[in-house]
């Protein structure tokens, strides 16, 4: 049945009744599915209403969405009834949603919105009433917010932007109900999503290698090694030639006779001077640091003196491009953290810069250390072996026990796809890996995180051309692409924005907003949008995934930004992804 858009209420503000120890948690969520919201009172009316708290009564508002593994108050006054069921994973239309703390199906009289995958039984139901429609879902959507942005989820449900999908089903739930919801989404205006270019220097010199385990790696990867990989149809016969050619170079590359073709910095230089990266050093030479358990750390030392390539990464940085730290120990211990940054600064000059730890080493307490030692965002959070989402959220994001830093996720990394004992994929079977990720993002937006490592392009990987063509393609989407500091200014710039006023007035809604932050160092970066969504035109959510209709106008802190509430041409398409 068609929903006529409800005109009771001038203001399209969510009132929101969670417990007050969730309050960081629930603040953070609302950044991330930014759109008007306020702590609920019950004197005030609201458009919609999110529970997760246990409460008896409830303001006026004509769409009501509870959420909780447990029995509350108020399910016995909608016939509710809940049967627990452990770390279930969900279909949504189609789509799989995990779900990683308790959770409940439900027994009542409604329409099935969310469903165990398969089976029949429903863990988030909908029953419809001429002035309240009320949803039921039977897990708890701020701890597993608080799970996927603390823990993460598993490698084997990277694929899979598990945060985004909540943010979804809430949407939808609301515009299913006649309601039309008013975000500035995670899209960089003019674009369709962001992409970050990121490269993590291990090694910066062939040379600095004789007969470590390094070297003796790349003797065996570029002989028998290549041979193997020719054989399994994961190189070409061209790229197995230079391994060869370049494994007879060797001794000449020792005496200094020939190029270091490690020395690959200038060619990734070459390759982005129109769009910039990230290079992330390591402070300190030597230095292998505290294990966590992710085989033999003592790999992890830089052969590498950082003070001596101070010309280097003075010409990157007067090339527009941008350095941060590649820690060490700076995941496990505050001093060590503020003694990699302080290196990294005397060095290069830059304050407060971003950092993503080698190997990608993580604690629980590395967010919280990370941000006391004045480190502006991290991109650690990523998989060693496998691509897509630990987060499940294509957005940079402030993480629990951490008050400045942001989280830049990192989503594909070159070893993850290509080594053996990783993903171990062929070129091919890489580019559709790489495909799915981008059908993602040219649905939710936000920024594809890339890192690719400083001798990815040379003998013995020859990743170079997969690159080249990554990049081909996210240009060709027309995407924002640019270095991690820049991505993450962006979202800074999107998280200052607040909703100061939003209001229905005759067939459209008035926003003002203003920023709660200087945005003077956002100049030269995309502006933000704003987005109303038009109520569905069914009142099902169970129905097939078809094209949203949504209106897009850029977004002016200083003046009162009208949208209309018809469709004016703009229309949101929402391609499918890939269930599994």
């Amino acid at each position: 049945m068609n929903q006529r858009i409800s005109q009771d209420f001038k203001e399209t503000v969510i009132g929101v009744f969670a417990d007050r120890d969730e309050k960081h948690i629930v603040e953070e969520f609302f950044q991330l599915f930014k759109t008007p919201w306020e702590w609920g009172d019950l004197e005030k009316r609201y458009d919609a209403l999110l529970i997760s708290a246990d409460v008896e009564s409830l303001p006026d508002a004509p769409v009501v969405i509870v959420y909780g593994s447990a029995a509350k108050k108020l399910d016995e006054r909608y016939g509710f009834r809940l049967e627990e069921r452990s770390a279930p994973l969900l279909n949504w239309k189609g789509r799989l949603v995990p779900v990683y703390q308790k959770a409940s199906v439900l027994d009542a009289a409604g329409e099935a919105i969310l469903e165990l995958d398969g089976t029949r039984e429903s863990a988030g139901v909908r029953i419809g009433g001429e002035s309240r429609t009320v949803y039921r879902f039977g897990f708890d959507l701020f701890r597993e917010i608080q799970t996927l942005l603390l823990a993460g989820q598993p490698a084997r449900y990277a694929s899979i932007p598990a945060l985004d999908l909540h943010i979804a089903i809430l949407r939808e739930s609301i515009l299913a109900a006649g309601v039309p919801v008013v975000e500035i989404p995670p899209v960089p205006a003019g674009h369709p999503y962001a992409v970050c270019l990121t490269h993590d220097i291990d090694f910066l010199s062939l040379r600095d290698h004789r007969f470590d385990r390094t070297m003796l790696g790349f003797v065996y990867r570029a002989s028998l090694g290549s041979v193997i990989r020719l054989v399994q149809g994961r190189i070409s016969p061209a790229n197995a030639l230079r391994n060869l050619i370049a494994l007879l170079k060797l001794p000449m590359v020792w005496m200094g006779l020939c190029r270091d073709f490690w020395q690959q910095v200038p060619r990734y230089m070459e390759l982005e001077q129109d769009v910039r990266s990230t290079f992330f050093f390591i402070p300190f030479a030597g230095r292998p640091g505290v294990s966590c358990g992710q085989g033999d750390h003592g790999q992890r030392a830089a052969s590498y003196d950082l003070e001596a390539q101070g010309d280097l990464v003075k010409a990157l940085v007067d090339g527009g491009f941008e350095a941060g730290v590649h820690g060490i120990d700076a995941w496990t211990d505050g001093k060590r953290a503020a003694e990699e940054r302080r290196r990294f600064e005397a060095v290069c000059g830059e304050k407060n810069p971003g950092i993503r730890m080698h190997w990608l080493y993580w604690g629980e307490d590395s967010y919280r250390l990370l941000d006391e030692a004045g480190f502006a965002y991290d991109s650690t959070f990523g998989y060693n072996d496998a691509v897509g989402y630990r987060a499940g959220t294509v957005q940079a994001f402030n993480p629990p026990a951490a008050v400045d830093l942001l989280e830049l996720p990192l989503n594909v990394q070159d070893t993850s796809l290509f080594y053996p004992g990783r993903m171990n994929l062929s070129e091919k079977e890489a580019a559709i890996a790489c495909e799915r990720l981008l059908v993602i993002h040219r649905e939710l937006g936000g920024v594809l995180t890339l890192s690719w490592h400083d001798r990815s392009l040379a003998p013995e990987r020859l990743w170079g051309d997969f690159y080249r063509d990554l990049l081909k393609k996210v240009k060709a989407d027309g995407a924002w692409i640019g270095p991690a500091g820049q991505a993450v200014q962006w979202f800074r710039k999107r998280r200052a924005m607040v909703f100061n006023r939003v209001e229905r007035v005759g067939e459209g809604i008035e926003v003002q907003v203003s920023s709660v932050d200087n945005l003077s160092s956002g100049e030269g970066l995309p502006g933000v949008l704003l987005r109303v969504h038009l109520p569905l035109e069914s009142a099902s959510l169970a129905v097939s995934r078809e094209s949203q209709p949504w209106n897009d106008v850029p977004l002016d802190t200083r003046a009162v930004t009208r949208v209309a509430l018809r469709q004016t041409g703009r229309k949101g398409p929402i391609e499918k992804g890939p269930a599994r």
